[in-house]
Protein backbone atom coordinates (compact mmCIF):
# COMPACT_ATOMS: atom_id res chain seq x y z
CA UNK A 1 0.00 0.00 0.00
CA UNK A 2 2.96 2.24 0.51
CA UNK A 3 4.50 1.73 -2.63
CA UNK A 4 0.93 1.65 -4.55
CA UNK A 5 0.67 5.82 -2.34
CA UNK A 6 4.15 6.71 -3.55
CA UNK A 7 3.06 5.77 -6.67
CA UNK A 8 0.27 7.84 -6.74
CA UNK A 9 1.61 10.89 -5.91
CA UNK A 10 4.86 10.39 -8.06
CA UNK A 11 1.84 10.06 -11.01
CA UNK A 12 -0.16 13.19 -10.21
CA UNK A 13 3.10 15.25 -9.72
CA UNK A 14 3.90 14.76 -13.18
CA UNK A 15 1.06 15.25 -14.18
CA UNK A 16 0.87 18.32 -12.25
CA UNK A 17 4.52 19.41 -12.79
CA UNK A 18 3.37 19.16 -16.81
CA UNK A 19 0.18 21.50 -16.08
CA UNK A 20 2.20 24.02 -14.20
CA UNK A 21 4.73 24.55 -16.04
CA UNK A 22 2.81 25.09 -19.33
CA UNK A 23 1.03 27.41 -16.86
CA UNK A 24 3.98 29.61 -15.14
CA UNK A 25 4.83 30.00 -18.76
CA UNK A 26 1.85 31.48 -20.00
CA UNK A 27 1.57 33.60 -17.09
CA UNK A 28 5.77 34.53 -17.33
CA UNK A 29 4.73 35.56 -20.40
CA UNK A 30 1.81 37.81 -19.23
CA UNK A 31 4.43 39.43 -16.72
CA UNK A 32 6.55 40.11 -18.96
CA UNK A 33 4.54 41.15 -21.88
CA UNK A 34 3.24 44.26 -18.81
CA UNK A 35 6.74 45.01 -17.21
CA UNK A 36 8.43 45.78 -21.00
CA UNK A 37 5.32 47.01 -23.26
CA UNK A 38 3.58 48.99 -20.21
CA UNK A 39 7.04 49.63 -17.90
CA UNK A 40 7.67 48.83 -14.17
CA UNK A 41 5.12 51.52 -13.07
CA UNK A 42 1.99 50.29 -14.95
CA UNK A 43 3.36 46.78 -13.37
CA UNK A 44 3.55 47.84 -10.00
CA UNK A 45 -0.14 49.44 -9.90
CA UNK A 46 -1.43 45.83 -11.14
CA UNK A 47 0.78 44.22 -8.53
CA UNK A 48 -0.91 46.72 -5.47
CA UNK A 49 -4.62 45.74 -6.98
CA UNK A 50 -4.21 42.64 -7.23
CA UNK A 51 -2.40 43.02 -3.72
CA UNK A 52 -5.53 44.00 -2.56
CA UNK A 53 -8.05 41.62 -4.08
CA UNK A 54 -6.20 38.92 -3.27
CA UNK A 55 -5.93 39.87 0.94
CA UNK A 56 -9.41 40.68 0.57
CA UNK A 57 -10.35 36.94 -1.34
CA UNK A 58 -8.32 35.29 1.19
CA UNK A 59 -9.73 36.61 3.66
CA UNK A 60 -13.50 35.37 2.69
CA UNK A 61 -12.48 32.03 1.80
CA UNK A 62 -11.92 31.38 5.76
CA UNK A 63 -9.73 28.55 5.11
CA UNK A 64 -12.50 27.34 3.16
CA UNK A 65 -10.96 25.38 -0.06
CA UNK A 66 -8.32 23.16 2.21
CA UNK A 67 -11.57 22.35 4.58
CA UNK A 68 -13.19 21.30 1.26
CA UNK A 69 -10.20 19.48 0.18
CA UNK A 70 -9.91 17.55 3.30
CA UNK A 71 -13.53 16.53 3.94
CA UNK A 72 -14.17 15.84 0.55
CA UNK A 73 -11.37 13.29 0.85
CA UNK A 74 -12.44 11.97 3.81
CA UNK A 75 -16.14 11.43 2.84
CA UNK A 76 -14.88 9.53 -0.34
CA UNK A 77 -12.96 6.97 1.80
CA UNK A 78 -16.26 6.40 3.33
CA UNK A 79 -18.45 6.56 0.17
CA UNK A 80 -20.72 9.02 1.49
CA UNK A 81 -21.63 10.98 -1.52
CA UNK A 82 -24.67 12.70 0.05
CA UNK A 83 -22.10 14.62 2.48
CA UNK A 84 -19.13 15.18 -0.60
CA UNK A 85 -22.12 17.79 -2.13
CA UNK A 86 -23.01 18.83 1.10
CA UNK A 87 -19.14 19.96 1.95
CA UNK A 88 -19.60 21.91 -1.45
CA UNK A 89 -22.81 23.52 -1.04
CA UNK A 90 -22.37 24.53 2.65
CA UNK A 91 -18.81 26.39 1.19
CA UNK A 92 -20.67 27.95 -1.47
CA UNK A 93 -23.32 29.46 1.09
CA UNK A 94 -20.58 30.74 3.24
CA UNK A 95 -18.39 31.84 1.55
CA UNK A 96 -20.10 33.74 -1.71
CA UNK A 97 -22.20 36.13 0.18
CA UNK A 98 -18.67 37.73 2.45
CA UNK A 99 -17.51 37.51 -1.09
CA UNK A 100 -20.02 40.07 -2.44
CA UNK A 101 -19.44 42.36 0.23
CA UNK A 102 -15.81 42.76 -0.02
CA UNK A 103 -15.97 43.42 -3.86
CA UNK A 104 -18.41 46.00 -3.48
CA UNK A 105 -16.39 47.54 -0.98
CA UNK A 106 -13.62 47.67 -2.71
CA UNK A 107 -15.31 49.16 -5.09
CA UNK A 108 -16.76 51.87 -3.52
CA UNK A 109 -14.12 52.84 -1.59
CA UNK A 110 -11.29 52.68 -3.77
CA UNK A 111 -10.49 56.23 -3.72
CA UNK A 112 -9.98 55.78 0.28
CA UNK A 113 -7.48 52.91 -0.70
CA UNK A 114 -5.43 54.23 -3.60
CA UNK A 115 -4.52 57.72 -1.22
CA UNK A 116 -2.92 54.65 1.06
CA UNK A 117 -0.32 54.18 -1.82
CA UNK A 118 -0.84 58.38 -3.00
CA UNK A 119 -1.91 56.78 -6.65
CA UNK A 120 -4.42 58.26 -7.93
CA UNK A 121 -3.90 56.43 -11.16
CA UNK A 122 -4.91 53.10 -8.92
CA UNK A 123 -8.73 53.84 -8.56
CA UNK A 124 -9.92 52.78 -11.63
CA UNK A 125 -7.62 49.34 -11.97
CA UNK A 126 -8.99 48.27 -8.29
CA UNK A 127 -12.52 48.85 -9.23
CA UNK A 128 -11.87 46.35 -12.49
CA UNK A 129 -10.29 43.64 -9.89
CA UNK A 130 -13.00 44.06 -7.47
CA UNK A 131 -15.66 42.87 -9.82
CA UNK A 132 -13.48 39.33 -10.13
CA UNK A 133 -14.02 38.41 -6.56
CA UNK A 134 -17.00 36.69 -6.17
CA UNK A 135 -15.97 34.62 -9.33
CA UNK A 136 -12.55 34.14 -8.18
CA UNK A 137 -13.96 32.82 -4.35
CA UNK A 138 -16.32 30.25 -6.36
CA UNK A 139 -13.45 28.97 -8.35
CA UNK A 140 -11.36 28.54 -5.34
CA UNK A 141 -14.13 26.17 -4.03
CA UNK A 142 -14.85 24.22 -7.23
CA UNK A 143 -11.14 23.48 -8.17
CA UNK A 144 -10.37 22.53 -5.15
CA UNK A 145 -13.51 20.03 -4.66
CA UNK A 146 -11.85 18.69 -8.05
CA UNK A 147 -8.96 17.72 -5.88
CA UNK A 148 -10.56 16.30 -3.60
CA UNK A 149 -11.51 13.79 -5.50
CA UNK A 150 -7.61 13.00 -6.86
CA UNK A 151 -8.33 14.57 -10.86
CA UNK A 152 -5.52 16.65 -10.88
CA UNK A 153 -5.63 16.55 -14.70
CA UNK A 154 -9.01 18.60 -14.66
CA UNK A 155 -7.51 21.29 -11.67
CA UNK A 156 -4.17 21.47 -13.91
CA UNK A 157 -6.63 22.83 -16.90
CA UNK A 158 -8.19 24.82 -15.00
CA UNK A 159 -6.10 26.50 -12.80
CA UNK A 160 -2.88 26.69 -14.56
CA UNK A 161 -3.39 25.89 -18.32
CA UNK A 162 -7.23 27.84 -19.21
CA UNK A 163 -6.73 30.82 -16.80
CA UNK A 164 -3.29 31.73 -17.73
CA UNK A 165 -3.28 30.85 -21.16
CA UNK A 166 -7.06 32.36 -21.44
CA UNK A 167 -5.84 35.88 -19.70
CA UNK A 168 -2.43 35.63 -21.74
CA UNK A 169 -5.07 35.89 -25.01
CA UNK A 170 -7.28 38.29 -23.58
CA UNK A 171 -4.02 40.63 -22.81
CA UNK A 172 -2.46 40.33 -26.04
CA UNK A 173 -6.04 41.36 -27.98
CA UNK A 174 -6.48 44.36 -25.60
CA UNK A 175 -3.08 45.84 -25.79
CA UNK A 176 -3.19 45.48 -29.64
CA UNK A 177 -5.93 47.82 -29.56
CA UNK A 178 -4.33 50.18 -27.77
CA UNK A 179 -6.44 49.66 -23.99
CA UNK A 180 -3.08 49.80 -22.06
CA UNK A 181 -3.16 48.95 -18.19
CA UNK A 182 -6.95 49.25 -18.35
CA UNK A 183 -6.82 46.43 -20.90
CA UNK A 184 -4.33 44.41 -18.70
CA UNK A 185 -6.55 44.85 -15.89
CA UNK A 186 -9.45 43.62 -18.26
CA UNK A 187 -7.82 40.60 -19.36
CA UNK A 188 -6.41 39.65 -15.33
CA UNK A 189 -10.23 40.04 -14.19
CA UNK A 190 -12.05 38.41 -16.99
CA UNK A 191 -10.09 34.96 -16.48
CA UNK A 192 -11.17 34.75 -13.24
CA UNK A 193 -14.91 35.54 -14.10
CA UNK A 194 -15.16 32.49 -16.41
CA UNK A 195 -13.00 30.33 -14.63
CA UNK A 196 -15.26 29.14 -12.39
CA UNK A 197 -17.54 28.22 -15.19
CA UNK A 198 -14.90 25.74 -16.60
CA UNK A 199 -14.47 24.46 -13.19
CA UNK A 200 -18.01 23.45 -12.45
CA UNK A 201 -17.55 22.08 -15.72
CA UNK A 202 -15.38 19.25 -14.79
CA UNK A 203 -16.30 19.13 -11.05
CA UNK A 204 -20.05 17.85 -12.30
CA UNK A 205 -18.31 15.66 -14.96
CA UNK A 206 -16.58 13.58 -12.43
CA UNK A 207 -19.17 13.85 -9.45
CA UNK A 208 -22.62 14.52 -11.04
CA UNK A 209 -23.73 17.04 -8.85
CA UNK A 210 -27.63 17.60 -10.00
CA UNK A 211 -27.81 14.09 -9.02
CA UNK A 212 -27.34 13.80 -6.07
CA UNK A 213 -28.85 14.33 -2.20
CA UNK A 214 -27.30 17.02 0.03
CA UNK A 215 -26.39 16.80 3.64
CA UNK A 216 -25.00 20.12 4.63
CA UNK A 217 -22.09 20.20 6.97
CA UNK A 218 -21.87 23.68 7.37
CA UNK A 219 -20.88 23.58 11.57
CA UNK A 220 -17.79 21.09 10.74
CA UNK A 221 -16.70 22.66 7.99
CA UNK A 222 -16.28 25.78 9.55
CA UNK A 223 -15.23 24.70 12.85
CA UNK A 224 -12.15 22.71 10.51
CA UNK A 225 -11.39 26.24 8.31
CA UNK A 226 -11.68 29.06 9.97
CA UNK A 227 -8.22 28.62 11.85
CA UNK A 228 -6.77 28.16 8.41
CA UNK A 229 -8.10 31.53 7.64
CA UNK A 230 -5.53 32.91 10.16
CA UNK A 231 -2.67 30.84 8.88
CA UNK A 232 -3.78 31.77 4.97
CA UNK A 233 -3.45 35.74 6.85
CA UNK A 234 0.25 34.19 7.64
CA UNK A 235 1.03 33.92 4.73
CA UNK A 236 -0.35 36.50 3.26
CA UNK A 237 1.73 38.57 5.43
CA UNK A 238 4.63 36.88 3.95
CA UNK A 239 3.63 37.38 0.05
CA UNK A 240 1.95 41.02 0.15
CA UNK A 241 3.26 43.13 3.12
CA UNK A 242 6.20 44.06 1.14
CA UNK A 243 4.47 45.20 -1.81
CA UNK A 244 1.83 47.12 0.02
CA UNK A 245 4.66 48.50 2.46
CA UNK A 246 7.12 49.57 -0.38
CA UNK A 247 4.03 51.05 -2.13
CA UNK A 248 3.21 53.07 0.95
CA UNK A 249 6.60 53.98 1.35
CA UNK A 250 8.48 54.28 -1.87
CA UNK A 251 6.44 54.36 -5.73
CA UNK A 252 4.78 52.01 -7.58
CA UNK A 253 7.71 51.56 -9.91
CA UNK A 254 9.85 50.37 -6.97
CA UNK A 255 7.09 47.87 -6.59
CA UNK A 256 6.98 46.67 -9.94
CA UNK A 257 11.03 46.05 -9.55
CA UNK A 258 10.41 44.26 -6.60
CA UNK A 259 7.58 42.16 -8.13
CA UNK A 260 9.65 41.12 -10.72
CA UNK A 261 11.98 39.69 -8.15
CA UNK A 262 9.35 38.12 -6.62
CA UNK A 263 8.21 36.79 -9.30
CA UNK A 264 10.67 35.15 -10.24
CA UNK A 265 11.96 32.99 -7.34
CA UNK A 266 8.25 32.13 -6.95
CA UNK A 267 9.70 29.48 -10.01
CA UNK A 268 10.61 27.29 -7.18
CA UNK A 269 7.22 26.90 -6.33
CA UNK A 270 5.87 24.88 -9.06
CA UNK A 271 8.37 21.68 -7.39
CA UNK A 272 6.39 21.48 -4.22
CA UNK A 273 3.23 22.33 -5.67
CA UNK A 274 3.23 19.60 -7.78
CA UNK A 275 3.64 17.19 -5.30
CA UNK A 276 1.07 18.85 -2.62
CA UNK A 277 -1.97 19.36 -5.16
CA UNK A 278 -2.14 15.08 -4.70
CA UNK A 279 -0.41 14.61 -2.29
CA UNK A 280 -2.71 16.03 0.65
CA UNK A 281 -5.94 14.14 -0.74
CA UNK A 282 -4.04 10.62 -0.55
CA UNK A 283 -2.23 11.31 2.78
CA UNK A 284 -6.18 11.95 3.73
CA UNK A 285 -7.48 8.86 2.55
CA UNK A 286 -4.80 7.44 4.12
CA UNK A 287 -5.66 8.73 7.50
CA UNK A 288 -9.17 7.82 7.23
CA UNK A 289 -8.00 4.28 7.06
CA UNK A 290 -5.64 4.53 9.62
CA UNK A 291 -2.75 3.86 7.66
CA UNK A 292 -0.54 6.11 10.47
CA UNK A 293 3.38 4.58 9.34
CA UNK A 294 2.25 4.41 5.48
CA UNK A 295 1.65 8.40 5.81
CA UNK A 296 4.89 8.74 7.46
CA UNK A 297 7.06 7.31 4.86
CA UNK A 298 4.90 8.91 1.73
CA UNK A 299 6.18 12.11 3.97
CA UNK A 300 9.83 11.86 4.02
CA UNK A 301 9.87 10.09 0.09
CA UNK A 302 7.69 13.33 -1.39
CA UNK A 303 10.22 15.38 0.73
CA UNK A 304 13.35 14.16 -0.05
CA UNK A 305 12.33 14.39 -3.53
CA UNK A 306 11.57 18.27 -3.58
CA UNK A 307 15.04 18.90 -2.01
CA UNK A 308 16.57 16.84 -4.42
CA UNK A 309 14.85 18.38 -7.72
CA UNK A 310 14.70 22.29 -6.07
CA UNK A 311 18.48 22.55 -4.83
CA UNK A 312 19.73 22.65 -7.69
CA UNK A 313 17.61 25.42 -9.42
CA UNK A 314 18.96 27.66 -5.95
CA UNK A 315 22.28 27.64 -6.86
CA UNK A 316 21.71 28.72 -10.48
CA UNK A 317 19.46 31.80 -9.60
CA UNK A 318 21.55 32.97 -6.90
CA UNK A 319 24.70 32.87 -8.58
CA UNK A 320 23.50 34.45 -11.51
CA UNK A 321 20.60 36.43 -10.44
CA UNK A 322 21.76 39.76 -12.34
CA UNK A 323 21.65 37.68 -15.63
CA UNK A 324 18.40 36.12 -14.63
CA UNK A 325 16.54 39.35 -14.20
CA UNK A 326 18.38 40.87 -17.12
CA UNK A 327 16.97 37.70 -19.54
CA UNK A 328 13.41 37.91 -18.28
CA UNK A 329 12.52 41.64 -17.59
CA UNK A 330 15.43 43.64 -18.73
CA UNK A 331 18.26 46.15 -17.42
CA UNK A 332 15.54 48.31 -15.58
CA UNK A 333 14.61 45.03 -13.41
CA UNK A 334 18.23 44.35 -12.51
CA UNK A 335 18.06 46.83 -9.25
CA UNK A 336 16.10 43.98 -7.80
CA UNK A 337 18.80 41.13 -7.61
CA UNK A 338 19.98 41.54 -4.02
CA UNK A 339 16.11 41.01 -3.17
CA UNK A 340 16.20 38.25 -5.34
CA UNK A 341 18.87 36.63 -4.19
CA UNK A 342 17.33 36.81 -0.57
CA UNK A 343 13.63 35.43 -1.75
CA UNK A 344 15.29 32.86 -3.94
CA UNK A 345 16.83 30.96 -0.80
CA UNK A 346 13.35 32.14 1.55
CA UNK A 347 11.10 29.96 -1.10
CA UNK A 348 13.77 27.13 -1.01
CA UNK A 349 13.00 26.70 2.80
CA UNK A 350 9.52 26.95 2.30
CA UNK A 351 9.29 24.33 -0.26
CA UNK A 352 10.51 21.51 1.37
CA UNK A 353 8.43 22.34 4.54
CA UNK A 354 5.75 21.74 2.36
CA UNK A 355 4.59 18.60 2.85
CA UNK A 356 5.20 18.41 6.72
CA UNK A 357 2.35 21.46 6.60
CA UNK A 358 0.24 19.40 5.04
CA UNK A 359 0.28 16.48 7.73
CA UNK A 360 -0.30 19.00 10.15
CA UNK A 361 -3.40 19.72 8.55
CA UNK A 362 -4.47 16.31 7.87
CA UNK A 363 -4.25 14.75 11.39
CA UNK A 364 -6.94 17.85 12.18
CA UNK A 365 -3.95 19.43 14.37
CA UNK A 366 -4.59 22.76 11.81
CA UNK A 367 -4.95 24.93 14.84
Amino acid sequence: MHDESLLKVAKGAGIVFIGIAVGMLSAYITVLIIARFLGPKDYGLISLASAVTTIASTVVLIGMPEGVVRFISFYRGRGESRKIKGVIVSAIQIVLPLSIVASFTIFFFSDSISLIFKERELVPILRIFSVGIPFYVLFNIFNYAIGGFQEMKYVVLVRDIFQNIFRLLILVSVLILGWGIYGAAFAYTFAIICAPFVAFFYLNKIFPFWEKKTVLTKRELLSYSWPLMFAGMLGLVMGWIDTLMLGYFLTAKDVGIYRASLATARLLKIVPSSFISIFFPVVTELYSKGMHEEIKDTNYAVTKWIFMIVLPLVMLMVLFSDDVLNILYGSAYIRGAYAFCILTLSYFFISIMFPTGQIIKTVGEQN
